[in-house]
């Protein structure tokens, strides 16, 4: 892997690099391999496709345009199709698209109109995602021992009943049933269709003198039920459940129908369990089968790195604030401070689909500004000197936030305004939270992030003008105030940006004369304007693209510099 410096130099030592390198000359702004910017739209050209109907989705596009030129972004697709742009005007936003149920393919068009008079448009292709046939509906049907009839659904056809049930006899979309004079129940499993739905109907036909349930088996979920049940006999009956989470209790008395609640309390464990309801009277005796599910505890799906670097995050990360260990996150509010809610590392050290009840932070704001969005507000320390970690509004220094990570991870995160505004995680004697401290508290317990991992961005060769592009931290030549420089040291070539009025340049070097697509870089970052430090980094990237002189670095979060070799 080779290693590509990007730092910054004081001016004279600046002037004494050129002077040193056969003093070459920086090139004239504005010449004629300045870029030229064209009206455009940037999207993604497969967002639309495979769409479920009804589903809304959204795609991110960006628009370029020449220096002056205001444009509006327009779409159109077809009747009942709703489709939205959130900022239309703007050089970035979201195209959204809802499919009406009755939807077939299609395309949507965006047009960009500029005020010079130009025009580009692009074509979205729009395709529906199969629909599968529905999987078969199984239900039962309990009948005395009596002959007698049941009605299959109206449009039910190809109707099979099994040779061996010569007790069924199909007459146009009813079952006959003859009497059964045996002691013993017997079934039959009958099929059928109506449309596309296939059916599977079990009958069962108790023997005479039979308690008849008209369900032999129940499943219920883990949140519980009231259950009525209506059996048919001509004996009284008793009901007796072997479980104390299942209750039966006799609702009404009837002569031939016998009505009972069946009370099932919620289970929380996450293990399944079975309970057996009987009913009886004398030898006669039926059993109900009770399954409940286990509790299912909802994950939140996604992969989450462990970040090292505050420059690997930016605006619109999905972030989980983590415990030093890595065996708990940040959750819900707690009173005054966040809940911790245990998570598993994964054997790459990745957290994979954590429970639900985390707390997914939204990075927004700037470096030195960040602010994290929860999902009722901005997180923030208290104004007084509390150990607070709550949810306010609107936004303040209090919500605002440093971060500054080591390459293990261990994140120094505070706010901007407090003295108690260091934000922590605290073991706290068995009931651990995440919470606000004063820098002098002496907790060994600064938190870690992980960032949700994300389909690659669009990368850098989307951009024409020479730069620097790495999110929220921009430096892009200006044609007319910049100065760009390039000179070749026998080893190394070096790409130098300045602006001499505001004290602010980079230097670029560890490029190769004849750079390759593909190639693996290092690219060391040190930005200064005037007397601040603006950037000091190291980014592993590689070369993207190659046209003429102008080269193309970047990595998949979208981040990287166009530079001319």
């Amino acid at each position: 892997m080779k290693k590509l410096f990007l730092f910054l130099l004081p001016l004279a030592v600046l002037a004494c690099a050129c002077n040193q390198l056969k003093q070459q000359e920086p090139e004239n702004p504005g010449t004629d391999d300045s870029p030229k910017v064209k009206l455009q739209i940037i999207i993604d050209e497969s967002a639309f496709l495979n769409m479920p109907v009804g589903e809304k989705r959204d795609a991110a596009y960006q628009v370029t345009a020449p220096d002056g030129v205001s444009f509006t972004l327009e779409a159109s697709a077809p009747k009942d199709w709703t489709v939205t742009i959130s900022n239309p005007k703007g050089k970035e936003g979201t195209v959204s698209l809802t499919l009406p149920v009755d939807a077939v393919d299609g395309k949507v068009t965006l047009s960009a109109t500029g005020s010079d008079g130009s025009l580009y448009s692009k074509e979205l292709q729009v395709t529906l995602a199969p629909v599968p046939d529905p999987d078969p509906i199984s239900y039962q049907e309990s009948v005395d021992a009596g002959a007698g009839s049941l009605d299959l659904p109206e449009g039910a056809g190809n109707v099979v009943i099994p040779e061996a049930a010569s007790w069924i006899i199909l007459s146009g979309t009813k079952l006959i049933l003859a009497e059964n004079t045996d002691y013993d129940s017997r079934q039959a499993v009958v099929t059928f269709n109506v449309g596309k739905q296939a059916y599977i109907l079990t009958v069962v036909q108790a023997q005479k003198d039979a308690i008849v349930l008209t369900e032999s088996t129940l499943e219920v979920e883990a949140e519980g039920a009231h259950i009525p049940l209506v059996l048919k006999a001509n004996v009284d009956i008793s009901a007796t459940s072997n479980a104390a989470w299942a209750i039966i209790e006799m609702a009404t008395k009837g002569l031939e129908e016998k009505p009972f609640t069946l009370t099932v309390l919620a289970n929380e464990s996450e293990e399944g369990r079975t309970a057996t309801i009987t009913f009886a009277s004398g030898e006669l005796s039926q059993t109900l089968t009770l399954n409940q599910a286990g509790f299912i505890r909802p994950t939140l799906d996604g992969v989450f790195t462990l970040v090292t670097s505050e420059e690997d995050i930016l605006a619109g990360d999905q972030l989980l604030i983590v415990s030093p260990d890595g065996k708990q996150a940040m959750g819900a509010q707690d009173a005054k401070y966040r809940n911790a809610v245990d998570i598993t590392l994964e054997d790459d050290g990745t957290i994979l689909n954590p429970y639900a009840d985390v707390a997914l932070v939204t990075l927004e704001g700037v470096p030195g500004a960040w602010v994290f969005t929860v999902e009722d507000g901005y997180l923030g320390a208290q104004e007084s000197r509390r150990n607070y970690l709550q949810t306010y509004e609107p936004l303040t220094d209090y919500s605002k936030w440093t971060v500054s990570i080591a390459s293990d991870g261990t994140a120094t995160v505070m706010a901007l305004a407090g003295s108690y505004n260091h934000l922590r995680y605290n073991y706290n004697q068995g009931n651990p939270r995440f919470s606000c401290y004063g820098s002098n508290t002496g907790l060994d317990t600064e938190v870690k992030l992980y960032r949700k991992e994300t389909e690659p961005a669009t990368p850098v060769t989307q951009y024409d003008n020479f730069g620097i592009y790495l999110g929220g931290r921009q430096r892009i030549y200006a044609p007319g105030t910049d100065q760009l420089v390039r000179f070749y040291d026998g080893e190394e070539l070096c790409f130098v940006l300045t602006d001499p009025d505001e004290e602010e340049y980079v230097i670029l070097s560890g490029l190769q004369a004849s750079p390759e697509v593909g190639a693996d870089v290092l690219v060391n970052v040190s930005w200064t304007k005037a007397d601040d430090k603006v950037m000091e980094h190291e980014f592993k990237m590689s070369v993207l693209q190659v046209d003429g002189s102008k080269v193309w670095i970047g990595d998949t979060r979208g981040r990287g510099f166009v530079v001319k070799k």
